[in-house]
């Protein structure tokens, strides 16, 4: 379980101060998929460093699974995989070798790391691509191979920022079925998404986030049935 009590992230550039998030309160049950919606700039992705431990808060709590995020930082790193929307592959490397150096930089011993980058190559049908430079591999192929390395330590909590940003219909597709798979799985999913589409169709929970603060949080179904709307609809009026 993850929970946010009163959590404040303030950036201040020159003489004008931004709340990135503003007084935000919200748990998010284990095993399920929860999303963070809202417009660029709105705070999403700050929500999504400061529950991974990358950043601090300026005010407030965070926990996962009971340990602070502040004074725990080690621990909880152990916990998460994280796959922000700006990571990207080194050319000249296949994935088998960006799966042995993070499994080896999350301190897997060598036999458990085998079995686990056969697990996931298999799982996200990679297994004719594992050696294969990321240079030739296909937009579909390299946002499964970053989703492997955000995993390959096997967490209990997965976080995305926007996981399908630029992909074609094919591939995001392809990788929302990962996601849903991971949750079925046992894991919990969080994820930062300005596409209606994808958070109506994944998110078994969702946080409508405008200007650091969270405006609507509920329920995919009973948000839904509270506004008779699509969720697109609901964040037209609501944001």
């Amino acid at each position: 379980m993850i929970l946010l009590k009163d959590v404040m992230k303030i950036f201040k550039q020159k003489n004008k101060i931004i709340y990135a998030c503003n007084d935000i309160n919200l748990e998010i049950k284990s095993n399920q998929i929860f999303g963070f919606i809202g417009p660029n700039g709105a705070g999403k992705t700050t929500a999504l460093r400061l529950i991974s431990t990358l950043m601090a808060p300026t005010k407030g709590r965070i926990e996962v699974n009971g340990l602070d995020t502040v004074k725990e930082k080690d621990a909880i790193r152990a916990q998460i995989g994280f796959l922000s929307s700006d990571m990207t592959l080194p050319p000249n490397y296949t994935p088998r070798e960006l799966f042995l150096f993070f499994g080896k930089l999350n301190n897997l011993k060598n036999e458990v790391l085998s079995k686990r980058i056969s697990e996931i190559t298999e799982q996200l049908n990679l297994s004719q691509y594992v050696d294969v430079l990321t240079q030739k591999l296909s937009t579909g192929n390299k946002q499964k191979t970053l989703i492997a390395i955000s995993i390959i330590h096997n967490p209990k909590i997965v976080i995305f920022d926007e996981p399908t940003n630029a992909l074609d219909l094919s591939a995001a597709q392809s990788v929302l079925k990962i996601i849903k798979q991971m949750r079925d799985n046992g894991k919990t999913i969080i994820l930062s998404t300005h596409n209606l589409s994808v958070a109506e169709k994944i998110c078994d929970n969702v946080a409508f986030i405008n200007k650091g603060k969270i405006v609507e949080m509920s329920d995919v179904q009973n948000l839904k049935k509270k506004y008779d709307k699509s969720l697109e609809d609901i964040y037209l009026d609501i944001i």
